[in-house]
C-alpha cells in the first residue's frame, strides 16, 4: 500500500486567562505534523474561562514518536501543572496510532 497523510485531532482544555497555556514537543521531529488552535469557550468578560486547544496530528512518514503536553505558565521554570505523553506509531501506510 502506499502511505497516505492522515489526521488525528487531540482535545485539551485548559485556562489561558490564568497565564497557563499548553505547550507540546515531539520527539524525534519528522514522524508528525502538528497543528494547534485555540477556541476560547467562554464570554470575553469571564475571567477564568476555558479554552479549548485543539491539535491536529498529521502523519508525514512511517516510524514511532513520542508526543508530549505540558500545562504551565511559560515563564516559569518549574515543573508543569500537568503532563500528558503519547506514544505515536505512524504506520507504514500512514494511520496514526497513539497509546
Amino acid at each position: 500500500g502506499k502511505f497516505e497523510e492522515n489526521t488525528k485531532v487531540l482535545n485539551l482544555t485548559g485556562n489561558p486567562t490564568t497565564g497557563y497555556t499548553w505547550t507540546y514537543e515531539v520527539e524525534p521531529e519528522g514522524i508528525i505534523d502538528v497543528l494547534s488552535d485555540v477556541t476560547y469557550l467562554g464570554d470575553w468578560d469571564t475571567v477564568g474561562a476555558p479554552s479549548l486547544f485543539t491539535y491536529t496530528l498529521t502523519s508525514l512518514k512511517e516510524g514511532n514518536c513520542d508526543l508530549v503536553f505540558s500545562y504551565k505558565r511559560p515563564w516559569e521554570k518549574k515543573k508543569p501543572e500537568k503532563e500528558i505523553k503519547y506514544k505515536v506509531t505512524v504506520t507504514k501506510s500512514g494511520k496514526i496510532k497513539m497509546r
